[in-house]
């Protein structure tokens, strides 16, 4: 079972992996076989297996030799490993809440790490459809806290955090508890510190700018994971 569910998480994000790529979305896109970016060739089914297809092609296109960026490798791993978290360790967030914001925060991540770029295309598919799993919508006034909170700090320090971020953080803030959400926050720099010899390790940092989002993402998972830990620590402060 857990074998399946990794599957199907490699897959998902191979898929947001492709939606990323792409300059200009359009719903024809997603009725149209993939392709490969460099020679434009239909790609097989036995090129498309996630994670076994970059295996077996030695990272490298079946029809023209060009290289198959890594990020894609890395990218359905994790998204695998993103998949059977919870058959592993108790969530205290909806399941399927995890799934879509996890996944969409990962996505993310990469394009940030890529391009220092939040796109709009994600930030609208997390707001429509974290809508949809809110149904009937509300927000509490602790949450418009929150929200004034960012926007207020969004025009204090957008010299040194990007707008990107903050629409993302909003997008959360309107859907996920106020303490959850501060949480999510609190943490964000710390994880962002510890990330930077890694990033600086693999050659991913473009000083001086510093993706934020894959710290958003990771902070997220351990709230995640830990929410009624954290509140513990911080002694029902909030």
């Amino acid at each position: 079972m857990i074998v399946i569910v990794f599957i199907l998480g490699s897959a998902v994000m191979s898929f947001l992996m492709h939606i990323a790529d792409v300059r200009q979305l359009c719903f024809r896109m997603l009725l149209e076989r993939s392709k490969c970016s460099s020679c434009n060739h239909v790609l097989n089914w036995r090129d498309l297996m996630p994670i076994g297809s970059y295996i077996m092609l030695k990272g490298k296109c079946r029809y023209c030799q060009a290289l198959i960026p890594r990020k894609l490798l890395i990218a359905e791993i994790l998204g695998g490993l993103i998949a059977v978290i919870p058959f592993i360790y108790p969530l205290y967030i909806d399941t399927s809440v995890f799934y879509m914001i996890t996944f969409l925060l990962l996505a993310l991540s990469m394009i940030d790490i890529q391009y220092l770029i939040v796109p709009h295309r994600f930030l609208f598919v997390c707001l429509v459809t974290n809508f949809l799993l809110h149904m009937p919508f509300s927000i509490t006034h602790s949450q418009i806290y929150v929200i004034a909170l960012l926007i207020i700090s969004s025009f204090c320090l957008y010299r040194v955090i990007g707008m990107g971020d903050f629409k993302l953080l909003l997008v959360l803030a309107l859907f996920l508890p106020a303490p959850f959400m501060v949480f999510v926050i609190w943490l964000t720099f710390p994880i962002g510190v510890l990330l930077l010899p890694l990033l600086y390790y693999c050659r991913l940092l473009k000083l001086p700018y510093i993706p934020l989002v894959p710290a958003i993402s990771l902070s997220f998972i351990v709230v995640s994971l830990s929410y009624p830990v954290i509140i513990t620590i911080v002694g029902g402060f909030i």
